[in-house]
């Protein structure tokens, strides 16, 4: 079925995931999030591609159907797969290691590159020696706090979610490993509660699942949409057994 222009694409759909957890609406009518929240977005919609990528990594000549419309197999699932290869090079360059989980690929990289890392950092480590820096604390909150426009995080999130989409096709056996990491690590809950008491918007308790239920609850979504976009590559896709019923 071709894509319609009313139609959404895959990737674009799936931004609203990260997006209607953490948006915000001003009083007149403009939406908008939080600094930290957008990188934290940005984080997850990657590590969402990714899992789609690895999850069809043999199949994206179809898959590829869906996030645009190509008009050679591999148009433009390879620039995709280019740009996660770089992305890797640069942090093995950088980090001298292989990234452990995606939070440190992705988010930890991003606020590092912004200058946000080192203020996040400072405030940290009053948790952990007990050092008063209440000016670089606040300085690191106001800084998070500030206000991301909708009209600017929706296509970074679309971008990163096709970003991730060229990683894991390109390294399913990294991006699986990288998720249990996530998924099985243990929560410093004293940081946690820190930026929570600070201002952050963020649960009082974190969501915890397994490495296997992120996969099939995301694949059930892609399923969704395939089913109401272009049901003829439910087959082609093997997507009919993560169908919910309705």
């Amino acid at each position: 079925m071709p894509h319609k222009e009313e139609q959404p694409r895959l990737m674009a759909s799936l931004s609203w995931i990260p997006l209607k957890q953490v948006l915000n609406k001003n009083l007149f009518g403009g939406r908008w999030l939080t600094l930290y929240n957008f990188f934290a977005s940005l984080s997850f919609q990657y590590e969402s591609g990714a899992l789609i990528g690895r999850a069809m990594s043999n199949k994206m000549n179809i898959l590829e159907k869906m996030l645009g419309d190509p008009t050679a197999v591999g148009e433009i699932v390879q620039p995709l797969k280019d740009a996660a290869k770089k992305r890797l090079d640069e942090f093995r360059r950088d980090v001298g290691k292989e990234p452990e989980t995606f939070r440190e690929f992705i988010l930890e990289r991003e606020l590092e590159q912004s200058g946000l890392k080192r203020l996040m950092d400072d405030a940290v480590l009053s948790i952990a020696t007990h050092i008063e820096t209440r000016k670089r604390r606040e300085k690191a909150l106001k800084a998070f706090l500030e206000k991301v426009p909708f009209e600017k995080a929706y296509p970074d999130l679309y971008f990163f979610g096709m970003l991730g989409i060229g990683f894991g096709s390109s390294f399913p056996e990294l991006t699986e490993i990288m998720c249990k990491n996530h998924y099985d690590q243990k929560i410093d809950m004293d940081e946690w509660s820190f930026w929570r008491a600070h201002g952050l918007d963020i649960p009082e308790v974190p969501d915890l699942v397994s490495f296997e239920e992120r996969e099939k609850a995301l694949l059930g979504i892609v399923a969704g949409y395939t089913a109401e976009f272009y049901p003829e590559l439910l087959d082609p896709l093997d997507l009919k057994n993560y169908l919910v019923e309705k």
